[in-house]
């Protein structure tokens, strides 16, 4: 350091060049730019050719984010009727129907531990530790209430895990190899088969909040937002065709 203007344009182009998202190349820039903060360097993206090339590659590329489709309440209920009859269903049904009700990331549900877990009587609170929103580490506590079905509550479904996997303490989602729950240090990063990870992706649970007709105060509070600009993206998805100008046109 500090880098030439030149050899950071070069390297944001190939970058571009070998298929790197937008994103992905803003976080590299954010990245050099504060080490070169840190050690007392000027930022080198202030360099005329560095603004120009990232210009055009923004141009080029697109700067809009890719958004899964909101998971639903009737997708929920369709992914617990299929699960199996076994221990690992027994543990997928309160990974599903616990990671929509309490709109947790993949990387928060693998770090609930059981004694994070408190039954209380309207249902169970959760201590996460440490989140995405959270990253000095403060904790937040999370309300779980109890379903309106037995099938999809998830408050039965922690409590049955809980019984049927016969933990006391560790990780509270484990994996599951061969009818038998892994040991407390094998917390279940892959949360069983691939179609189940890829319906709790980050946030996708949060989107139907605003179209159950939930006030903007709870779904923030529940979804541990801390910006107003994030929730307003993910309603407008929730709700592209409620009162759509377009309906209703005899097309």
């Amino acid at each position: 350091m500090p880098v030439a203007p030149t050899t950071l344009a070069l390297y944001i182009s190939a970058r571009a060049s070998s298929g790197a998202k937008v994103a992905t190349l803003s976080q590299a820039l954010a990245a050099i730019g504060e080490a070169h903060r840190l050690a007392g360097h000027e930022a080198p993206m202030r360099a005329p050719v560095v603004r120009e090339t990232w210009k055009g590659i923004r141009r080029q590329l697109g700067t809009a984010q890719r958004q899964v489709r909101p998971l639903l309440a009737g997708d929920v209920c369709t992914l617990v009727a299929a699960l199996p009859a076994t221990l690992r269903g027994v543990r997928d049904r309160a990974l599903v129907t616990l990671g929509f009700a309490g709109t947790f990331r993949p990387s928060e549900l693998g770090a609930i531990g059981v004694g994070d877990v408190a039954f209380v009587e309207d249902g169970l609170t959760i201590m996460l530790r440490r989140s995405k929103g959270d990253p000095e580490g403060a904790g937040e506590t999370v309300g779980i209430p109890w379903g309106t079905s037995p099938d999809t509550c998830p408050v039965r479904a922690v409590r049955a895990w809980l019984s049927a996997s016969a933990i006391e303490e560790g990780p509270l989602l484990r994996g599951v190899v061969h009818g038998r729950v892994r040991g407390a240090a094998r917390r279940a990063r892959g949360f069983a088969s691939g179609g189940l990870q890829r319906a709790l992706a980050p946030r996708r649970a949060r989107d139907i909040r605003r179209a159950r007709g939930k006030p903007d105060r709870a779904i923030m509070c529940q979804g541990r937002w801390r910006s107003r600009a994030m929730l307003d993206r993910y309603v407008r998805d929730a709700t592209l065709f409620r009162d759509n100008a377009a309906a209703g046109l005899g097309l």
